[in-house]
């Protein structure tokens, strides 16, 4: 989520807060209200008629709608989550996403649907976080099944540009995909992950058998070794 996006439903509950103030005082207020509803504007109906008093003309009319919108707005929070929930299955994210954000532009203050939503990012970093994985295991694998490929290259031609530009590529990837397997090693130790752990480090030291004596993962290659 773009920070402007999270910046206007952190700052929503206020917005609406002072613009209900205002709207509660206006002479047409249930017609307001019955429109609001049918535009699912449930937020904005609420937060006015928490502003109105006793002495209100359409009091009475207006604290039987404020009960009927408390009503809606519940069964707004449990659609939305539910089909979030479904978005979710079908790998729908970014959908998801647009519907809470979309649900929490309507009803700022609910907390249930906050709650959700904060959930909702947490499984969808580690879908995420699952995906990079995977990906990097297969980067790791690839370096090391061609590792012989472009060292044939460089012996055959070590002065072509071609080659050489290729090779470059080559090792950066290979640092770049063997710093990250490090990192993925000690990410899934501290999350008690051996599998992934040992995974990890395997094709780590397959890319650079030096980190066979890298005192920063003597403790993994410990724990494996034990939890096998």
């Amino acid at each position: 989520m773009s920070f402007l996006r999270a910046l206007i439903i952190v700052s929503l509950p206020l917005l609406f807060s002072s613009c209900a103030y205002l709207h509660s005082f206006d002479s047409n207020l249930p017609e307001k209200i019955d429109s609001w509803v049918e535009q699912e504007e449930y937020g904005l109906a609420l937060d006015t008629l928490q502003h109105i008093k006793p002495g209100n003309k359409n009091y009475q009319l207006l604290n039987e709608k404020k009960q009927q919108v408390q009503r809606l707005a519940q069964a707004f929070e449990k659609k939305t989550i539910a089909r979030a929930n479904q978005l979710i299955s079908g790998n729908e994210w970014h959908e998801a996403a647009l519907l809470y954000d979309d649900a929490l532009g309507k009803l700022p203050n609910s907390s249930e649907l906050r709650k959700s939503r904060a959930e909702f990012i947490e499984r969808r970093q580690n879908f995420v976080n699952d995906l990079e994985t995977r990906l990097l295991v297969r980067k790791g694998i690839w370096l090391n099944d061609n590792a012989t490929l472009y060292t044939q290259i460089k012996s055959a031609i070590p002065d072509n540009y071609r080659s050489v530009s290729s090779i470059r590529d080559y090792e950066n990837d290979r640092q770049d995909a063997l710093h990250a397997l490090v990192e993925c090693a000690q990410t899934a130790n501290a999350a008690d992950n051996l599998v992934l752990a040992r995974k990890c480090l395997l094709l780590a030291d397959r890319i650079d058998t030096n980190l066979q004596d890298d005192p920063r993962l003597t403790e993994i290659r410990s724990r494996i070794v034990q939890a096998r």
